[in-house]
């Protein structure tokens, strides 16, 4: 059942891929609505296969962190990696009244990380600089244009 089922999916997907050239737009509307649902499902049905797998290979390790092969039939596979156990700094937590408690040690326990990024308002802003100072703001920023995103109702 699996080898007939991927081969009809194979073939399907060949074909979708082969009209592309020729397809109209209202056709490029259909094909990717047909792949964003059959997409979504198939993330659906994955789900529990998932948990399944995730659940043997904890079995298999008994405990601890590391990969696991299974094998499935026709020379198929599935690698189960399962990471180590680490630590996260709880949502809410109070690290300011920490960082006093601790004093010079806190800098032993945590990594500090700075982060910057430009304000919407931003060129507006610069405009009421000094020209040198714009002039430094700006040739530290790229203009990116964002790709269009694209989606289906599903």
């Amino acid at each position: 059942m699996i080898k007939k089922a991927h081969t009809q999916v194979q073939d399907l997907l060949e074909q979708l891929e082969t009209s592309l050239d020729s397809a109209s737009t209202e056709d490029l509307v259909q094909i990717g609505d047909f792949l964003w649902r059959l997409v979504n499902r198939a993330n659906e049905v994955m789900s529990p296969i998932k948990i399944a797998l995730r659940d043997e290979a904890n079995e298999q390790m008994a405990s601890g962190s590391g990969s696991v092969q299974i094998r499935g039939h026709d020379h198929t596979t599935c690698m189960v990696t399962v990471p180590k156990p680490s630590l996260r700094i709880k949502k809410g937590a109070d690290l300011v009244s920490l960082k006093e408690a601790l004093k010079e040690r806190f800098e032993d326990l945590f990594q500090s990380e700075t982060k910057y990024k430009p304000k919407p308002d931003i060129e507006e802003t610069c405009l009421s600089l000094p020209d040198d100072l714009r002039d430094s703001v700006m040739n530290s920023l790229d203009h990116i244009e964002n790709t269009p995103r694209v989606s289906f109702k599903g």
